[in-house]
C-alpha cells in the first residue's frame, strides 16, 4: 500500500499548501542552533557568519 502511494505521488504531486503540509517521513524539524565555541570569540572563523548561515 505504500508503495503505490509512493508511486502515485509522483504521477500526481500535491500542488500548493497541500505539498507543504504534507508530513512525510524524511522532514527535519530543527528544535534548537546554537554557535558551538569552536573558535575564539570575536576573533575566530565564526565572528562574522551568522545564525541562519549555521543552519545551512
Amino acid at each position: 500500500m505504500q508503495r503505490l502511494r509512493q508511486i502515485s505521488s509522483h504521477l500526481y504531486p500535491l500542488a500548493g499548501v497541500a505539498a507543504l503540509q504534507e508530513k512525510r517521513p524524511d522532514d527535519v524539524v530543527v528544535t534548537m542552533a546554537i554557535r558551538s565555541p569552536l573558535t575564539k570569540a570575536k576573533r575566530g572563523a565564526l565572528k562574522d557568519a551568522l545564525q541562519v548561515t549555521s543552519l545551512r
